[in-house]
């Protein structure tokens, strides 16, 4: 057989892996578009407690998820860091 038949056949399925990936990343991309977006409060500095309408998550898992969240595109999309309250 033709060695250009079998270099073919590999990009071609080497091509429809990276599709298939590319696909697979959509719903992380969506993930991370969506976590960047979130409204952020840190109640704890002020005299009053958040509504209904907010949900509370501990401050050291928030700290995790968007040191995992930059990994993703390799920058920092966030404006502001997460700076620790100085207790009086």
């Amino acid at each position: 057989m033709n060695d250009s038949f079998f270099q073919k056949e590999s990009y071609e399925s080497m091509k429809k892996k990276y599709e298939k990936m590319l696909e697979r990343q959509q719903p992380y991309e969506k993930l991370v578009d969506l976590m960047k977006q979130i409204n952020v409060w840190d109640y704890s500095i002020y005299d009053e407690t958040p509504g209904d309408d907010w949900v509370a998550l501990d401050r050291k898992d928030y700290e995790q998820i968007v040191t995992l969240m930059q990994e993703f595109y390799q920058i920092s999309p966030w404006k502001e860091k997460i700076e620790r309250r100085i207790d009086s």
